[in-house]
């Protein structure tokens, strides 16, 4: 695992430069990342990807800084936490764009969703914005409504 050391030009307050390499901290660590295009994200870093690429500027994690190392523990009745380091296979499967969870993260709710991408790492989520969100819950949606017949 890489673990860059050299504080960014960003003035200081914590940010570090990234380079690339494998994701610099452990996955439930709240991180603030900056891209080259200037956008700033903010979530808990545990299925996010974390590359390197001149091609995208909007993607291209420039810089990052720690927010909290030690996760937060939240409990929701209904919901279901998105369990910490590896998720099971079976669970990867059964949410798909076909059978998707309304998550929460950060205060926003949202329809998402996991993909498979080899050429990007494997799984991760996803929602309708592409934003590829960092859901810390998730729940079932409910089924649509039926038509009243007389």
């Amino acid at each position: 695992m890489t673990t860059p050391t050299t504080p960014s030009s960003e003035g200081g307050d914590g940010w570090i430069e990234w380079n690339g390499g494998d994701r610099p901290h452990p996955p439930a660590t709240e991180v603030e990342v900056k891209f080259r295009s200037g956008r700033y994200d903010r979530g808990v870093s545990a299925c996010g990807r974390w590359w390197h690429e001149d091609s995208d500027p909007d993607g291209d994690i420039v810089s990052y800084r720690i927010i909290n190392a030690t996760p937060k523990q939240l409990h929701v009745d209904g919901w279901q936490e998105v369990p910490k380091g590896d998720l099971p296979l079976s669970m990867l499967k059964s949410i798909n764009i076909d059978n998707q969870v309304l998550a929460y993260e950060n205060g926003r709710y949202y329809n998402a969703w996991f993909e498979f991408e080899p050429s990007e790492g494997g799984w991760y989520w996803t929602d309708e914005a592409d934003s590829e969100p960092n859901p810390s819950h998730f729940m079932p949606l409910p089924k649509p409504p039926s038509e009243i017949k007389p």
